[in-house]
């Protein structure tokens, strides 16, 4: 799995606290990284992910919607949304983010 797929994985949940299914809105707590950028990545039956019409209790989503929280624009969003929010972001792309910025903070 991926970075951002395992971390998912680890920290997708519902507000309402109950299990996840197929239909949940899912989100997570802001990913922050070693270097301290921070970004919203989200994924779920409604969010601009991939797959979108149901949530992946696995998370291994293809594509993901990233919020950004602190500018500048990663190089790596550019062309991938308009203002603060980029739909669809491929998973190599978030990782790649992730890495540059020294990975997750524990």
């Amino acid at each position: 799995m991926s970075t951002i797929q395992t971390y998912w994985r680890k920290n997708a949940r519902r507000l309402d606290g109950k299990p996840l299914h197929a239909k949940s809105h899912v989100v997570l707590d802001a990913v922050v990284c070693n270097d301290g950028f921070t970004m919203s990545v989200q994924a779920s039956c409604g969010h601009y992910s991939q797959p979108r019409w149901k949530t992946l209790k696995n998370g291994r989503y293809t594509a993901w919607e990233i919020m950004l929280l602190q500018r500048p624009t990663p190089k790596e969003l550019r062309g991938w949304g308009k203002d603060d929010v980029c739909g669809f972001v491929p998973t190599a792309v978030v990782d790649a983010i992730i890495e540059r910025h020294g990975g997750l903070a524990q």
